[in-house]
């Protein structure tokens, strides 16, 4: 009898281990490797989508704007437009443009698309995710990070950010811009304090390019998944999960409603 009970630990803590490997290996994966939809499958899913008085929930950006990783398929997106829609604004309308394993030079070519402005002239809130691909795609490999090509990833990051930025403020004045900040999904592994500490470089000079703009806001995001991010990490150990998207969208939803 002990001898199938320790046989049985044994299996299990095998599988979990496999699990574990699988699940990391598939979010590197994303992040070097990432399934792309174009911008222009994106906009034309977008097209009908009529705008009501309320006004213009407008995503943009990489796969955590796209909500990958959430069993429900909302993100952080469409959950904070549900929170919006109980003070009020029921009839509020949503568009989610964002693209998954998109970077920011790719972001601003989207910016430049026709269509795209169309909608971001229209827009009351324009909310982004950008920069955690070009971070860790930039940075070499996980194990092994060079820190001089993530400076250079840095600066061509900063110039994109402000070409963003100066373009959607161009089309639209008035919109009410929601940056995420980024977190460090790696927290727990063995370049927890490097990765971390790019992060928070990172986090900066974002906080900074936004800083020279009037209503464009950074969300911190890093400090929800500092602990316990397993808790709040899907299968893949790089996106939210449920938990994780619910953290998010309950942050951006007190910043609007401040």
């Amino acid at each position: 009898m002990r001898k199938k009970t320790m046989m049985f630990v044994y299996i299990v803590a095998a599988l979990s281990t496999v699990f574990l490997i699988t699940g990391f290996a598939l979010g590197v994966k994303e992040i070097l490797l990432p399934q792309i939809q174009t911008t222009q499958q994106i906009t034309q899913s977008n097209e009908n989508v009529s705008i009501s008085k309320e006004g213009l929930l407008l995503g943009l950006g990489d796969s955590l704007t796209r909500g990958i990783g959430d069993s429900s398929g909302q993100g952080y997106l469409g959950r904070l437009k549900k929170k919006m829609e109980t003070t009020g604004q029921s009839s509020l309308s949503m568009m989610n443009l964002a693209v998954s394993g998109e970077v920011s030079p790719q972001l601003v070519k989207q910016v430049e698309d026709t269509q795209t402005q169309t909608l971001v002239k229209q827009a009351k809130w324009i909310t982004i995710t950008i920069g955690s691909n070009d971070l860790f795609r930039g940075s070499g490999q996980l194990e092994n990070i060079d820190l001089a090509s993530s400076k250079k990833s840095l600066d061509a990051y900063k110039k994109n950010i402000s070409s963003i930025l100066q373009l959607l403020r161009k089309l639209n004045p008035n919109a009410t811009i929601i940056f995420m900040g980024i977190y460090n999904p790696f927290s727990g592994l063995e370049n927890e304090k490097l990765t971390s500490s790019l992060v928070a470089d990172w986090n900066s000079a974002l906080l900074k390019i936004t800083s020279n703009y009037s209503k464009v806001i950074v969300v911190p995001t890093f400090d929800l998944f500092q602990v316990n991010n397993k808790q709040h990490l899907s299968s893949d150990h790089f996106h939210p999960n449920d938990a994780g998207y619910r953290r998010i969208a309950d942050r951006v939803f007190q910043v609007i409603n401040e």
